[in-house]
């Protein structure tokens, strides 16, 4: 089993693709991350659990940088104008 696939598992996910679903809340993949020994994983796996789950193509040199990138993750996110509703109270 690869780390994906150990995090699927660990995220009680039915598809790989779910772990990048907009709507998955990532600090479930974050808390199985934490408790992972990062020689638990390849290197090789763990940068394309990076590659993949934040779509950057970085390559780290040890299990334990990779890890930690995850771990401290924060997407940006784009406000969507079509979800705002702007509302102005009368004058």
């Amino acid at each position: 089993m690869d780390l994906l696939e150990y995090l699927q598992f660990g995220c009680n996910l039915t598809y790989l693709s779910d772990l990048t679903n907009p709507n998955m809340n990532i600090n479930a993949w974050k808390y199985v991350i934490n408790s992972i020994v990062p020689e638990q994983f390849s290197l090789k796996d763990w940068n394309e659990a990076v590659h993949y789950l934040c779509r950057e193509d970085i390559q780290f040199h040890t299990a334990r940088e990779a890890k930690d990138y995850l771990l401290n993750y924060n997407p940006q996110k784009t406000a969507d104008p079509i979800r705002f509703n702007h509302f102005h109270p009368p004058l």
